[in-house]
């Protein structure tokens, strides 16, 4: 085709997923560990503490949601 043109052959969508599945490492980490937002540092060690505490106690399998 003229000018260096193509036609398109795949999906319309192609490019852009491939553009979230390489950087979703990236959000991830810019949501939770972005050391400049305070917000965004509290709210990820508040995730981690919860974390660490189901760790350390297995047998515990409460619900954060209690029955009404």
């Amino acid at each position: 085709m003229p000018d260096g043109k193509r036609r398109r052959r795949h999906s319309k969508n192609q490019s852009r997923r491939r553009y979230y599945a390489k950087h979703r490492a990236i959000r991830f980490a810019n949501r939770f560990w972005n050391p400049c937002d305070i917000t965004k540092v509290e709210m990820a060690t508040a995730i981690l503490a919860k974390y660490v505490v189901r760790m350390q106690n297995p047998s515990d399998q409460s619900n954060d949601k209690k029955a009404t």
